[in-house]
């Protein structure tokens, strides 16, 4: 009998993190030892955290069957902080890198605050030139196209915070992002290849404040604060809002062809008493392009959640954006 196994990326990144495999395991007649199989790990210079991938088993012959509950599973890589270049920590320069991929800022503040990272070495004094630049967001409309150097002296693993002037206006124009960019280290420090680049999002607060009514296109959710709408785009131009059917109070599904197929289950919860925001939360099983707007009616603070054509759209928990 025999049976075949394969990886699928979960969090880590194939090929940065992780090398694919697949192939088939085989046993004789009468042989009932384990197999195992092996997946080489990229030792990297990112602090990333834990991070995750697929296993799979598929296709048994012989008769063999699969086990229901273990014929996936789950590997986690679990981060060293040991990645980087060869040598002491002690005697490197280190490697520079954007905090996260992702920030944002709502648009009635007055800047965004951007942090920036020197890991594995702090020897010598090393700095990195940052610019803030159009992105979707307009600069002197929405905010100001800037730019600078960060500078560390000997010694000094401290992160470093850069801010990016934002502008209110009055227009109702979702999500608009700035590109964020690192570049020219000095002092022989290194760029981390993943995170020399990150997108500031500036999320609008414009939105409606008239109370959610709900349609078959507008879920209501915590108790008529939040509205939900989906909108789905098709490879051939296509564009259509997602249908939706509310489950409770806090939940609703939503269906983009076929009432029988749903796309997304999104949920908002109120997490004021412990955490003072409300969470929002969706999964899809769909690769199709697809946005989720979610709007505040209490403030009109929105935020747009996109997924890209072809990509198995990944679970969001959102637990920052929405105050209470």
């Amino acid at each position: 009998m025999s049976i075949d196994y394969s990886t699928t990326p979960g969090s880590a990144t194939a090929g940065a993190d992780y090398q694919p495999v697949s192939g088939t395991l085989s046993w004789a007649a009468g042989d009932e030892s384990s197999k195992v199989f092996s997946i080489p790990v990229v030792n990297d210079a990112a602090v990333e955290g834990a991070e995750t991938v697929h296993l799979h088993l598929a296709n048994p012959s012989g008769g063999a069957g699969l086990d229901g509950e273990r014929a996936t599973a789950v590997l986690t890589l679990l981060d060293n902080g040991q990645g980087g270049p060869p040598g002491n920590p002690s005697s490197r320069p280190g490697v520079l890198k954007f905090g996260d991929g992702r920030f944002q800022v709502v648009e009635g503040s007055a800047e965004a605050v951007v942090r920036v990272e020197r890991s594995h070495g702090q020897a010598g004094t090393v700095s990195v030139a940052w610019s803030a630049a159009d992105g979707g967001a307009t600069d002197g409309l929405d905010f100001q196209a800037t730019s600078g150097v960060l500078t560390w002296g000997p010694g000094d693993g401290a992160a470093k915070t850069f801010t990016v002037p934002v502008f209110d206006d009055d227009l109702a124009e979702g999500n608009e992002s700035i590109l964020l960019t690192l570049s020219a280290p000095t002092g022989g420090a290194s760029l981390d290849d993943r995170r020399s680049a990150a997108t500031l999002l500036v999320l609008d607060d414009d939105g409606s404040t008239t109370a959610c009514q709900p349609t078959g296109e507008r879920l209501c959710l915590a108790g008529g604060r939040f509205a939900v709408e989906v909108e789905w785009r098709s490879p051939q131009g296509g564009v259509g809002p997602g249908h939706v059917r509310k489950e409770s109070n806090l939940s609703g599904f939503v269906w983009f062809f076929d009432p029988a197929n749903v796309e997304v289950l999104v949920k908002v919860i109120d997490a004021c008493g412990p955490f003072g925001n409300h969470w929002v939360f969706f999964a899809a099983t769909t690769n199709v392009d697809f946005t989720v707007t979610v709007t505040d009616t209490a403030t009109g603070l929105v935020k747009e959640y996109n997924n890209p054509m072809g990509q198995a759209a990944e679970p969001v928990q959102d637990t920052v954006t929405f105050p209470c």
